[in-house]
């Protein structure tokens, strides 16, 4: 989980941490033939695309977006039928909103200012996230470590190297959007986000901050293999990626974390997302990993009755 949960959903905190660190009842509607839109898949059932068609019960025809919070440009290159379904929507709802008023409340949060993280965490771990901050992961040398809270450094960590905050999927879409003037919609406010890392107790905070450096050498083969799937479009296999990943850690924090992560605030989010679609052509652009899954969106749009169908 450590790996597969915080690059693809935390990740996006990393995002937000530039400063701070910076994706069933109902007739389907006429779609063009270009999109490729699957005309069937059964509950349960995810076939390998990142990208689905949302249609049924009176909704506007609507788009759900699995991203990766990530500037890779094999990533970032929106594809043909990303563009018009970007030309076809009247709203576009992101987990966040991406302002820089709200990214910066975000990295307040994210700070304990009355807490010595070397005091906490004791000299020889804090060495060791000190020299793991200087190799390069996180890309945050420059912040001011000593005073973030123990989960802000995990998810900092546990971020791959190289990535250029200004052209992650998830900001290039926020960018569009404001550059089109179309009206952009939050599923979630950074508190509400935000608020489930800092639930967890302070010393679990520092066991997985204390796992996630044993296992830092170890993330840049399972961070292809992540890559790999997502570039297939394999939802199905990216979820079970995670779900060993997380069946092999010894924090078992982490399982109640990930429902929180996943699960909690899909069913928040599905909420917002389908009263959006009553109303407007929404295109929703959420981390991947919240599509997948008995709790996904996906499942759970279907669940309510919609057709969810991949576009290719």
């Amino acid at each position: 989980m450590k790996y597969a949960k915080f690059v693809l959903s935390a990740g996006f905190l990393w995002l937000m941490l530039q400063v701070p660190w910076v994706l069933a009842a109902g007739n389907v509607s006429p779609t063009s033939e270009s999109e490729k839109v699957e005309s069937s898949s059964s509950a349960g059932e995810v076939k390998d695309s990142v990208f689905w068609h949302v249609s049924g019960r009176g909704i506007k025809p609507s788009y759900l977006l699995g991203t990766i919070h990530l500037s890779d440009p094999e990533v970032t290159r929106f594809s043909d039928s990303l563009n018009r379904a970007l030309d076809k929507a009247s709203l576009i709802c992101l987990e966040l909103d991406m302002s820089p008023e709200l990214m910066m409340a975000a990295f307040v949060q994210m700070m304990a200012p009355n807490q010595d993280l070397e005091v906490l965490l004791g000299e020889a771990l804090f060495s060791q996230v000190l020299k793991a901050m200087s190799d390069g992961n996180g890309g945050a040398s420059a912040l001011p470590i000593r005073h973030l809270k123990p989960w802000a450094v995990m998810v900092m960590l546990s971020t791959p190297k190289n990535q250029n905050p200004s052209q992650v999927m998830d900001l290039r879409i926020f960018q569009h959007a404001r550059a089109r003037n179309l009206p952009i919609c939050a599923l979630e406010t950074v508190q509400e986000q935000l608020a489930v890392f800092d639930g967890i107790p302070l010393a679990d905070q520092v066991q997985m901050l204390k796992e996630t450096l044993l296992f830092l050498p170890q993330f840049a083969s399972l961070f292809d293999r992540m890559m790999s799937l997502y570039k297939a479009g394999a939802l199905d296999k990216l979820h079970e990626l995670n779900e060993t990943q997380l069946e092999s850690s010894e924090v078992t924090v982490w399982r109640d974390t990930m429902t929180a992560l996943l699960d909690e605030r899909n069913l928040r989010m599905i909420d917002r997302i389908e009263s959006e679609m009553q109303s407007h052509s929404t295109l929703v652009a959420v981390g991947a990993l919240h599509l997948s899954g008995g709790q996904g969106l996906i499942d759970l749009l279907r669940s309510r009755g919609y057709s969810v169908t991949p576009i290719y």
